[in-house]
């Protein structure tokens, strides 16, 4: 539903453990996903399978929505997950 598109700029609040990040990433190859995650446990696992996956073109976001969101840049799509 979110139709990535090569350079997108995607949002995946909630990230969980990255699985999502790292799917929105493979779509996205030339853009960015922001991964927004605030337990501090599943901000490690996503970190590591971005680097399972060899993803280059995500970060890991530490924090609660919507508190971070104002410093991310102006996304194409949002993917909300979480609870």
């Amino acid at each position: 539903r979110l139709q990535i598109r090569q350079k997108d700029i995607l949002w995946d609040i909630g990230a969980g453990t990255g699985s999502c990040t790292v799917e929105m990433a493979l779509q996205a190859g030339s853009g960015h996903v922001y991964a927004v995650e605030k337990n501090e446990q599943a901000v490690l696992l996503i970190q590591q399978n971005l680097q399972k996956f060899a993803i280059g073109n995500a970060s890991v976001v530490p924090g609660q929505a919507p508190q971070v969101l104002q410093s991310l840049p102006k996304p194409d799509g949002v993917f909300i997950g979480g609870s």
